[in-house]
């Protein structure tokens, strides 16, 4: 598996995924607003796109806005390695995500990589779903 910078030819694959996996997918053109970020990244496997995120460092912390991976493939790890890449690359001193109330397979698999619920935030999504906020401290503010 590959990790790399999303490129612009890389946009229709990443929006397919996006479709398949949020039920209020971002525009296309959140995508292209972040082509030149170094924290939109993809996994490819054997020239298949099989995965995608997208992050911003805000006053040194990294936000994760937007992760998802094929249907097919994911329990992969696919996931993971993402996760993993773009916490490396940003060197954030926390991390900061929201994952719907009701997403229960994100709600299990964020903990996995250090992540805990921090609080509710009521009406987030643009169907009044509450949101569920999420942070994890690097390993030395943990002491």
């Amino acid at each position: 598996m590959l990790i790399r910078k999303v490129e612009e030819r890389d946009i229709d694959d990443v929006v397919e995924i996006e479709n398949d996996s949020f039920s209020s997918p971002y525009p296309r053109e959140i995508f292209l607003d972040y082509l030149s970020s170094d924290y939109f990244l993809l996994s490819e496997d054997d020239d298949e796109i099989t995965g995608y995120i997208l992050a911003e460092k805000r006053y040194g912390h990294g936000v994760i806005v937007s992760l998802a991976v094929k249907s097919e493939r994911r329990l992969e790890g696919i996931g993971t390695s993402l996760m993993e890449s773009v916490m490396d690359k940003m060197e954030a001193k926390r991390y900061f995500l929201i994952v719907r109330k009701s997403n229960t397979e994100a709600r299990l698999f964020y903990p996995t990589l250090g992540f805990s619920e921090v609080t509710s935030v009521d009406n987030y999504y643009s169907n009044g779903e509450d949101g569920i906020l999420m942070q994890k401290k690097r390993a030395e503010e943990n002491n």
